[in-house]
């Protein structure tokens, strides 16, 4: 059974202490427990505020009369479970300055205050104290306080600081600065109870959980415990008895026992032995005859797991796990009470499947990741896992050619080829700006994980999404981009770019075109082939732009044809909730309801035979946040306290209100992955929520009883640890904790001794490393709770040569951060034995003991460390797949030598492309977009990791396009005129027009509304103050709110501000609060004016957060490029090229003038566009630049680009004009006269 799990009896209360950190404030108001592992006399300390002992309470005021008065915060009554109008709590007047005195008749001195926190509670507060009444002192404060939800009361503990805890203090002042709103609405500020003690409390009593079944999830039907059986203890002679059609189940039980035991326990097809065995069968189980239905005895004498199928046997011994230590999922032997308690057990689950959906197309989880993934899930009887394969950010199975359909001209590998390397961008609900994980999984890694799968009874329910969700595939396969498609080809873009942002709904492939359906059908049946389950999901959701252009008929129809497709496959097809109206949906079709009208979903389920599979959005969907402070995820289905308790509380039969469970195939819980990346983040946003839904799935309805799961799950962190799997260990949970021993060698009496380890989720490690205490402090990592209590404990070491006990020293291998849960800890201690030989050495810490076993031979190799902490051991290094490319081309990337696990920043030249974190090797290999707004270049692609750093060359070229950014943006606008503007209602500077150009875009413009509005179109006319060529406006909306975005819109531009002209540009903004740019010809203007012609939300209402206007001003010299012999001026339009002569092996000369802006100047060559020079200027500088002419150069096309433009010159082979020779005129006589 646990030998590291006890709990705190569970009320409807709860404590936290503040120690003075984070978002809390205190003046030394730190925490003064009596130590864990003393006993503590009894105390009685006398809680001077409460009115019996003659404290008195006002106020400023009450929220409503007659209810909820300042008297109900000192009566000592706190009932959270009373019904709403005799609650017993002070709730304060509706303002953000309310405040609470509480008066003594005389002075005392305090040692603590508590504040007994409401769900309503301040979140910024001060609390003083005084002496006089008259002047006040701050000892603590919040300017974010956590309200609780669930428990509906906290406490907050105030230290007294030292330097006042001699104080008379007669007046105790909660000084609220701003209320917590509630749904959106300020009520007044809530407190249940205030209290000011005298001296330390008594801790609350621990009540143990060694009980068997302490930690079983999913909680089983039936569990039995006879009182006084002393249980089956593993021993080195253990065998598993298994026929050979369970040996598979039997070889993994025997793989996990082995590791973390050191037994050798062979596995033998049968045994007379009467004890000492575990024993796997199949045969019939009281109450059930699903093929996972189970029964579990056991006695001293050994283990006997029965199932009705393999699957039964296999979930059998994942129940025999559980009821060990956590540390039997340990990969290397620990010395642990490896105990069984004696149980019967008979179980089965109420739905068939249970499942998790986890998307690697938006960021790839590479084969290994997702085996380990299976590991866990399968652990809690999770049935299923649905890849999600392909979305618009790319596709990750492998697709051949093999099979194609007669006159199919796709090549189906260029699927992986091209979108395999595509990937999310950095997301803006990211704390990092870390960068989508590029990769595809081969035909043969997805066989390894069907077979690894399938061996752990887990089916993979592969994912194929259309029709929509198909940017990758349009990507990647030319004729895909049909007339009909989202993404009509063009000879500038034969296939549609590459997406890496969240937006969704907008690609589509063409319904009607045969060539769509042949892809489709190629798809499907290979992955079908490699598929050993029944289901096969097709998507089928969030048609928005299809069905806007087609109409549903026509989805309707081709969602049918698709599920006829994976139907004579001999699949059965799943799609989300939309094919429930789909053409031909049938018996045994799964719909995957997760939102939306039911009413459809209810109706195929009556009048067509079809069922359901249930994902409740806010319930299921791990992508959400766990409070907001957690640094990814996001927070539209679910918000607040989003743990495991909020994923737990739901019944699937009342959340599609259908009579019984019959047409309910199961449930999923779904992890998308706009911001995950890597298997570890995946691991933290899906435990412990996802073994909510694992019960939910598993345990009848009647049995199952939050306060009852929490308990359990708190004891399932030690195992997570084990595993190495991450989690959140937050505050849902009170954490316990457990030790074990190790085995180790020295060569050495006197010296640092290999220990064991410790596992106790929701601690830190003290500054001096010798106690785990609670993090309780609300900071980035949020609150948690644990059994070794907030002043913390220790593990106390005995030698066993009969010195005195000492504290182990406590190494953290992950700390707690916001990313991951705490780690597993090793506990070392130093030490000076008198004699060698073997010694037993036993670890305490509570109620927990563990036996560590040491070698001292002077002769001995000694142990290796435990934990070794990184350094590095190279220098870092980046290698890039190619030298040359262009941009948007995809780039192999492979960085080394890094920091595991930390941030490093990626750049291309001074562009930051986001953020990578190298796996624990110190490596990150990966594929990276080359940004569209680069010029061509030379440019260094760099990685920084703090001082470690490393770079590698990059030559980008770019054919001339329209600017997709502000490259030069326009300084000093100002607005010239605004048809509306609200100067009264919004909170300055929030409101007049002038917010549109401040240079923040947290700020905004809005259109009139306090005082009436007016109706579109809405215009803003912003003056230059100069003449300039402008090209391109780029248009920031309103950050916190979708008011006042601007839909559709005109630009127009004048060098007067009165004479517009023709617009240069029109069209329609997408929805969202990204900024959007709108390139135009180059245009001569002093005035630029953007024109809203309607709004995102529909209503009258316009406006923008931040306007940038893109263009060169200035009277300056213009640029002047000239190149050959003759100096000749190179036009910057391709069509009027200059033809220049010159001579083989003779310099050309490229000169440039006058440049108007800084930056690099560029020379290429030929249709390859080969770099034959670069050099950076400064803004009005001078490059210069020759090359040698050769004869392949005859005919060819050259380009001088520069940070404004580009001129072009052809070369032509000339002839060397021939050497004259000097012509000798003859000598001619003198006439010498007679």
């Amino acid at each position: 059974m646990k030998t590291g799990s006890s709990r705190l009896r569970v009320n409807l209360k709860r404590a936290i202490t503040i120690i003075g950190a984070g978002a809390l404030v205190a003046s030394g108001a730190l925490v003064n427990v009596p130590a864990a592992r003393a006993t503590p006399e009894p105390l009685t300390p006398t809680n001077w505020a409460l009115q019996a002992n003659g404290g008195t309470v006002t106020a400023s005021g009450q929220e409503v009369s007659g209810f909820w008065g300042p008297d109900k915060l000192n009566d000592g009554v706190i009932n959270p479970e009373a019904p709403k109008a005799e609650r017993s709590r002070w709730s304060s007047n509706t303002s953000d300055d309310a405040w609470a005195l509480v008066s003594f008749p005389q002075g005392h001195a305090l040692d603590h205050i508590n504040l007994w926190m409401e769900r309503a509670c301040p979140k910024k507060w001060d609390l003083l104290i005084s002496e006089d009444g008259n002047t006040f002192t701050k000892i603590a404060g919040s300017d974010a306080q956590v309200c609780p939800s669930d428990p509906p009361s906290e406490k907050v503990t105030v230290q007294i600081p030292e330097q006042y805890k001699a104080m008379s203090i007669t007046k105790i002042k909660l000084q609220v600065r701003e209320r917590t709103p509630i749904n959106g609405h300020k009520w007044g500020a809530s407190l249940w109870e205030l209290e000011a003690f005298d001296g330390p409390e008594q801790a609350p009593a621990v009540e143990p959980q060694d009980a068997p079944g302490s930690s079983l999830v999913p909680k089983p039907v039936s569990l039995e415990v006879p009182e006084g059986a002393p249980g089956f203890a593993l021993t080195p002679e253990l065998k598993i008895v298994a026929p050979a059609a369970l040996k598979s189940e039997a070889e993994l039980l025997a793989v996990s026992l082995r590791a973390s035991t050191g037994y050798p326990i062979p596995i033998v097809a049968e045994s007379d032995a009467a004890s000492g065995l575990i024993r796997l069968s199949t045969g019939a189980v009281e109450g059930s005859t699903k093929d996972e239905a189970y029964s579990l005895q056991v006695d001293a004498n050994g283990v006997n797991i029965t199932g009705v199928g393999a699957h039964g046997v296999f979930n059998g011994t994942r129940t025999l796990l559980q009821l060990l230590p956590g540390f039997v999922h340990m990969k290397t032997p620990v010395i642990a009470n490896w105990t069984v308690p004696t149980v019967t057990i008979k179980d089965w689950p109420r739905y068939d499947y249970r499942g998790m959906m986890l998307d690697i197309a938006r960021s790839f989880v590479p084969k290994e990741d997702i085996m380990k993934l299976i590991d866990t899930l399968s652990q809690y009887k999770i049935s299923s896992l649905h890849l999600h394969l392909s979305d618009d950010q790319g596709w990750r199975i492998e697709i051949t050619n093999e099979g194609k359909a007669e006159g199919d001209t796709i090549d189906y590998t260029q699927l992986t080829e091209i979108s395999g390397k595509t990937a999310m961008h950095p997301h803006e609900k990211q704390a990092s700006q870390e960068i989508g994980r590029t990769g595809f999984l081969t035909q043969a890694d997805y066989r390894e994980i069907q077979a690894y799968a399938t061996a752990r009874h887990v089916a993979v329910i592969p994912e194929i999404d259309v029709p929509g969700h198909t940017n990758a595939a349009l990507h990647a396969i030319p004729q895909l981009n049909l007339p009909g498609s989202s993404h009509p080809a063009t000879e500038a873009e034969p296939t549609a770019p590459a997406k890496g942002t969240g937006a969704v709904g907008y690609s589509y492939l063409d319904p009607n075109s045969e060539v769509t359906k042949n892809f489709i059908r190629h798809v499907l049946k290979q992955i079908a082939g490699m598929t050993d389950g029944q289901y096969m999901h097709i998507g089928g959701d969030e048609p928005h732009s299809m069905t806007a252009r087609y109409g549903s008929a026509v989805y309707n129809r081709f969602l049918g044809e698709v599920l006829t497709m994976v139907r004579d496959l001999r699949k059965t097809p799943v799609g989300w909730n939309e094919i429930a109206q789909a053409d031909g949906i049938t018996t045994n079709d799964v719909m995957h309801y997760w939102v939306g009208d039911a009413n459809v979903t209810r109706a195929a389920v009556t009048n067509h035979g079809a069922k359901v599979l249930l994902s409740k959005g806010g319930n299921s969907y791990l992508s959400q946040k766990y409070n907001p402070k957690t640094p990814m995820a996001a927070s539209w289905a679910c918000s607040g306290n989003c743990d495991f308790i909020h994923y737990y509380d739901w019944d699937p039969r009342v959340f599609i209100d259908l009579p019984n469970d019959n047409a309910i195939v199961g449930t999923e819980t779904a992890l998308w992955s706009e911001t995950v990346r890597g298997i570890d983040q995946v691991e933290f946003l899906t435990f412990n929520r996802a073994l909510s839904h694992a019960e939910i799935g598993w345990t009848p309805q009647a049995d199952r009883n939050k306060a009852d799961f929490a308990r359990r799950i708190a004891q399932i962190g030690v195992d997570m640890n084990a595993t190495g799997s991450n989690f959140y260990d937050g505050k849902d949970a009170l954490w316990g904790f457990d030790l074990a021993g190790v085995a180790s060698s020295a060569n050495t009496q006197n010296g640092t001794f290999q220990l064991g380890y410790l596992s106790a989720p929701g601690t830190k490690v003290a500054e001096d490393g010798s106690r785990v205490v609670a993090d309780r402090v609300d900071d980035i990592d949020g609150v948690s709770r644990s059994l070794v209590g907030n002043s913390g404990m220790s593990v106390m070491v005995d030698w066993g040569d009969g010195s005195a006990e000492e504290a182990a020293t406590i190494t953290s291998t992950l700390p707690r951060t916001e990313y991951n849960a705490s780690g597993m800890y090793v506990l070392t201690g130093s030490h000076n034995y008198a004699t060698a030989g073997e010694k037993t050495v036993t670890l305490t810490m509570g109620s927990r003991t563990a036996t560590a076993k040491i070698m001292v031979d002077a002769s001995a190799t000694a142990t290796e460390p435990l934990f070794t902490p990184w350094t590095p051991t190279a220098d870092p290094s980046l290698q890039l797949g190619q030298e040359k490319v262009k941009i948007l081309d995809q780039v192999e990337f492979t960085a080394t030598g890094f920091q595991p696990n930390t941030l490093g920043d990626v750049f291309v030249g001074e562009v930051k492309l986001g953020q990578i974190r190298p796996d624990a090797d110190g490596s990150r290999h990966m594929f990276f977009q080359v940004p569209g707004a680069l010029r061509p270049g030379v440019y260094q692609m760099r990685v920084v990791q703090g001082e470690r750093s490393a770079s590698a060359r990059l030559v980008v070229w770019a054919d001339p396009a329209a600017a997709s950014e502000v490259q030069f943006p326009v300084q000093g606008v100002t607005v010239a005129e605004v048809d509306s503007e609200e100067t009264a209602g919004e909170t300055p500077p929030n409101g007049p027009a002038n917010a549109a150009v401040d240079g923040n875009p947290n700020t905004f413009w809005h259109t009139k509304w306090s005082a009436g509005n007016d109706q579109f179109p809405h215009f803003i006319s912003l003056s230059l103050n100069q003449q300039c060529k402008v090209s391109g406006l780029e248009y920031t909306p309103r950050q916190n709110s979708r008011n006042t975005r601007i839909k559709s819109y005109e630009i127009y531009a004048s060098t007067d501000g009165q004479n517009w002209g023709q617009a240069v540009a029109t069209g329609q903004f997408a929805d969202g609060q990204n900024a959007q740019y709108v390139s135009f010809p180059e245009t001569q203007a002093k005035f630029v004016k953007l024109v809203g012609l309607d709004s995102q939300s529909g209503n009258a209402f316009g406006g923008a957060g931040e306007i940038r206007i893109n263009g060169l001003c200035g009277e300056g010299e213009p640029l002047s490029v000239v190149a050959g012999a003759d100096s000749i001026e190179l036009p910057d339009n391709a069509a009027e090229m200059a033809t220049l002569r010159a001579v083989a092996g003779r310099q050309v000369p490229v000169s440039v003038r006058h440049l108007p802006v800084a930056g690099q100047v560029t020379l290429w060559a030929g249709t390859d566009h080969k770099l034959l020079a670069n050099q950076d200027a400064q803004a009005g500088g001078t490059v210069d630049f020759s090359f040698e002419m050769k004869a392949e150069y005859d005919g060819e096309d050259f380009v001088v680009v520069t940070p404004t433009d580009r001129r072009y010159f052809r070369l032509a082979l000339g002839s060397p004009e021939p050497t004259v020779e000097p012509t000798v005129e003859p000598t001619v006589e003198p006439t010498v006269e007679p």
